[in-house]
C-alpha cells in the first residue's frame, strides 16, 4: 500500500508510515548496538486500539454487518461468563421485596483510584448547560428527585462520606433524550476512565441470557388471544449487595440547586450504563421465576424464561379464560421479586379488563411506518423465517417459492441502479442479494373473467389514447 507519509527514525528506533488506512510504527523497539546501555526497551506512546480487542472488535462488527450470521452457530459461555454466573448466584438474595446481587467484578481484590475530580469536573460542566437551557434542567432535576424519591438512590450523610480506599468510584453523569418519546433519562458513565480504568472495565459482562428475539416472536404467534407487558424500571428493582454501592458515587447539588455545594450519593441499584447490568437484570427476573414456580402454574415460569425479551413480554393463548389465569400468576408470582409489569396490550378486551387499571397505559407509536416500508420488511422476513425453519427443522427442502403483490418490493427487486435513503440502503445492502433470485418470486393473479375491463397496451396508439 503506498505510504502517504513517512516519519523517519532517531538512533535505529521505529520509524512511521501513515497510508489511507491510518498511522502504522515499524522497526526495533531496541537499540541496535546490543550493548546492554542501548538494549534497553524504548518508551513508545502512540493512539491505538490493544491487538487484544481486535478480535473482539471483528466479531461486533460482523455481528452488526450480518446480524443473521450466527443463527446456525452454537454458543458456548467463555471462563468469564462462568465466572459472571458463579458470582451472581453464591451473592443473590432476596430481601425486602427485592433481589439483591453484587456488581460482578473482574477481580474481588480491586483497587480502584480516587476519581472525585473527574466527577465535579463534569458537574460543573453540566452546571453550565443548566444555566442554558431550563427545560433541560427542570426535566434533570425531576429524574434525580425521583429515583431519590424511590429509593433507587441514596444522599450519604457526613459519617459515609470518606472513601473506602481502593473500593469507591464516582460515576459522572449526564442527559440522554430518547429519540421517539423525547423523555430525558440520565446515564451514569460506566465508561469514564481515570488512572487507566473504568468501572465497565472492572465488571464482567456475563452471557447473554435473554431469549431469541426471533423464538420469543414465533411462539407469540402460536395462538389466538396475544398479551403483551412491560416490566417497569427493571434494571432499577435489582439492588446492589450493600459492599459494592460505593463503587456507583455521584455528585449532585441538594434539590438541585447548583448555586450550591455539590453533595455525595450512590446508587443503590444495577444502572443504566454498567456493562453488567442488563445480564444481571436477566438473571434476577428468571431467578425469581425458579425461585417461586411452585407456588403459581408452571406456565408461568415458562413464560419469564422463554417468553421474554429483556424486559418485554410477549405471549399467545388458546383462550381467554386461560390468558386471564396466566396473567395474574405472572404479576403476582414477579412482584414476589418487586417486579412490576405494566403497559399491557392485547387483542382480548376481557383479559384487559381484569388487569388493575394502574397497570394498563400503553403508549401508541407517534411515527406510523409507510406502507412500502412495512412491505418490504415483510419480504425481509419472509427471507429470515425461510433460512430460520431451514437450520432449525433441520429438513433437506427445496428451493422456497415467496409470493407478492407488492409494486414496491417488486420495484426493489428488479431496481440495480436506484440510489436509495438510509433505510432503502441497510435494507438493499442486507437482503436485497437474497430477495434478488427472481426465480423465487411471483406476483399472484387470476384468469380474465366476462366484463373485465382491459387495458390493451398498442405503442402505435396515439399519446392519452386507451383503447378498450
Amino acid at each position: 500500500m503506498e505510504p502517504l507519509q513517512v516519519v523517519n527514525s532517531v538512533d535505529d528506533g521505529p520509524y512511521a508510515v501513515r497510508t489511507i488506512l491510518g498511522w502504522t510504527v515499524n522497526g526495533p523497539l531496541r537499540g541496535g548496538s546490543g550493548t546492554m546501555e542501548t538494549n534497553r526497551l524504548t518508551e513508545v506512546f502512540a493512539n491505538r486500539i490493544s491487538v487484544a480487542k481486535l478480535e473482539e472488535l471483528w466479531q461486533l462488527q460482523f455481528k452488526q454487518d450480518f446480524p443473521d450470521a450466527g443463527q446456525d452457530e452454537d454458543i458456548e459461555m467463555s471462563k468469564d461468563d462462568h465466572k459472571f454466573v458463579n458470582t451472581v448466584c453464591q451473592s443473590a438474595k432476596l430481601s425486602d421485596g427485592h433481589y439483591s446481587v453484587c456488581l460482578p467484578v473482574r477481580n474481588k481484590s480491586l483497587c480502584m483510584p480516587n476519581n472525585r475530580s473527574v466527577a465535579a469536573q463534569r458537574a460543573l460542566n453540566l452546571r453550565k448547560r443548566f444555566s442554558k437551557d431550563a427545560k433541560f434542567y427542570a426535566e434533570y432535576v425531576a429524574f434525580m428527585d425521583d429515583i431519590l424519591k424511590k429509593g433507587h438512590a441514596v444522599k450519604l450523610d457526613s459519617t459515609e462520606q470518606e472513601p473506602t480506599e481502593g473500593r469507591t468510584w464516582y460515576l459522572p453523569h449526564h442527559g440522554v433524550r430518547h429519540p421517539v418519546k423525547q423523555k430525558l433519562r440520565v446515564v451514569f458513565d460506566c465508561g469514564a476512565s481515570f488512572g487507566g480504568t473504568s468501572l465497565n472495565q472492572q465488571l464482567l459482562q456475563g452471557p447473554d441470557l435473554t431469549s431469541s428475539l426471533v423464538g420469543v416472536l414465533m411462539r407469540f404467534r402460536q395462538e389466538t388471544v396475544a398479551v403483551m407487558a412491560d416490566v417497569e424500571a427493571m434494571f432499577y428493582q435489582v439492588r446492589v449487595s450493600n459492599e459494592d454501592t460505593d463503587l456507583l458515587r455521584f455528585l449532585w447539588w441538594p434539590d438541585g440547586n447548583y448555586e450550591q455545594e455539590l453533595v455525595e450519593h450512590k446508587m443503590l441499584v444495577h444502572i443504566f450504563g454498567a456493562t453488567s447490568s442488563p445480564s444481571v437484570a436477566t438473571f434476577a427476573l428468571q431467578k425469581c421465576a425458579t425461585d417461586f414456580e411452585e407456588e403459581f402454574c408452571q406456565e408461568a415460569a415458562r413464560t419469564v424464561k422463554k417468553k421474554f425479551y429483556v424486559d418485554d413480554c410477549l405471549k399467545s393463548t388458546t383462550d381467554e379464560d386461560t390468558a386471564i389465569a396466566l396473567c395474574a400468576d405472572l404479576r403476582n408470582m414477579l412482584a414476589k421479586g418487586g417486579f412490576r409489569l405494566t403497559k399491557w396490550s392485547s387483542n382480548s378486551r376481557k383479559l384487559l379488563n381484569s388487569i388493575p387499571e394502574e397497570e394498563k397505559a400503553r403508549v401508541a407509536p407517534l411515527k406510523s411506518p409507510t406502507i412500502p416500508r412495512m412491505e418490504l420488511t415483510a419480504a425481509t422476513v419472509a427471507i429470515k423465517m425461510d433460512k430460520l425453519l431451514e437450520i432449525e427443522l433441520e429438513l433437506e427442502l427445496h428451493d422456497s417459492i415467496f409470493w407478492t403483490d407488492s409494486t414496491a418490493v417488486l420495484k426493489y427487486l428488479n431496481s440495480e441502479s436506484t440510489r436509495f435513503k438510509t433505510f432503502w440502503k441497510r435494507w438493499c445492502r442486507e437482503y436485497l442479494m437474497q430477495l434478488q433470485e427472481r426465480q423465487r418470486w411471483f406476483t399472484p393473479g387470476r384468469n380474465f373473467c366476462v366484463g373485465d375491463v382491459v387495458l390493451i397496451v398498442d405503442d402505435t396508439s396515439p399519446r392519452n389514447s386507451w383503447p378498450l
